[in-house]
């Protein structure tokens, strides 16, 4: 269990040098590459690490050894690289716009899609019949594999965009902070999409649905959190942090809300009634924050350092320090 829990550190916060470990005393594995590592992720059943970079790769690695079982080839700065479901498929995304699925196995390239532009984030749906991929370009596509596709074009760049939970619907933010949902069609690819648009105002860094699609979430520079009905475009209520918020996310059934902010703190939310239930004090600007999959602990980074606490008290659990920023 020690095992697995220092390797999950390793994986999922990244240093921003070429390597990746955690530092609690010894790294069990540094996975080793040419350029700064954008993303990393376990299979499904934790045999394997998938890593992508700036050195214009993705790399799988063998999780108990370290060795590397194979390198996919990019012609730019990769952005990201996640499994399928069932760890048979990778897909990946670019700096000038590709976006692949390749045979894990065999690391042959099995589609190659485009943008005109650097892709911020692309994920498939739930039966992997489709794939989102957000782009600079100021589109969103919705790729209907193999072949067809559906474009969102926005006015200016866009930089978050995810499906609902019953993927009748996308939403997407854009560079100017205006977030947009898209309602697909039964036949989607013949089918008009509609467009509502939430007015944010300022700077919005980011937005996501909760478990229903009733509710979304937005942050952003001006120091709030933003929760949104979906049918009305009005906000419910808002939770404040002291200044930008860097992130949020939902518990599993939508109960509570995790942010964390550059006022050096991580808070949990009661979703219905705004009461901050727990505050978990860092030293300097939080980076991210997650649930433990029990939801009993949760997991953030600020700068140099990865905070392990127990989720129902703020009770700090542990500390792990990098060389380099998180």
């Amino acid at each position: 269990m020690l095992r697995k829990s220092f390797l999950a550190l390793a994986v999922l916060f990244l240093s921003v040098t070429s390597t990746l470990h955690a530092q609690s005393s010894d790294a069990l594995l540094t996975l080793m590459h040419e350029g700064v590592v954008t993303s990393a992720a376990w299979n499904s059943d934790e045999t394997l690490i998938l890593t992508a970079s700036e050195d214009s790769t993705a790399r799988i690695w063998n999780a108990v050894t370290g060795e590397q079982t194979a390198l996919l080839q990019h012609n730019s700065p990769v952005r990201g690289a996640s499994w399928s479901a069932d760890s048979s498929k990778i897909l990946t995304w670019d700096e000038v716009g590709q976006v692949s699925i390749w045979d894990a196995a065999t690391s042959e390239v099995l589609m190659t899609t485009s943008h005109t532009a650097n892709v911020h984030g692309a994920v498939w749906n739930a039966d992997e019949s489709a794939v989102l991929s957000w782009s600079d370009d100021q589109t969103a596509h919705v790729w209907l594999l193999p072949e067809s596709v559906i474009t969102l074009q926005h006015d200016s760049p866009v930089e978050k965009a995810h499906w609902s939970a019953d993927e009748t619907n996308i939403y997407t933010v854009d560079e100017t902070g205006r977030g947009h949902i898209w309602t697909l069609g039964a036949d989607a690819s013949a089918e008009e999409t509609q467009t509502i648009i939430f007015d944010f105002g300022g700077m919005t860094l980011g937005a996501i649905w909760n478990p229903d699609a009733s509710r979304i979430l937005s942050w952003g520079a001006g120091g709030g959190v933003q929760l949104w009905d979906t049918n009305s475009g009005l906000v419910i209520r808002t939770l404040d942090h002291n200044t930008f918020v860097d992130g949020a996310r939902w518990n599993i059934d939508g109960s509570r809300i995790v942010s964390w902010s550059g006022d050096d703190t991580v808070r949990v939310w009661n979703t219905e009634t705004g009461e901050e239930l727990v505050r978990l004090q860092h030293e300097d600007w939080v980076t991210g924050a997650m649930w433990s999959s029990d939801e009993s602990q949760i997991l953030s980074t600020s700068f140099n350092s990865v905070w392990l606490w127990d989720a129902a008290t703020g009770d700090l659990v542990t500390q792990f320090n990098h060389d380099n920023l998180v």
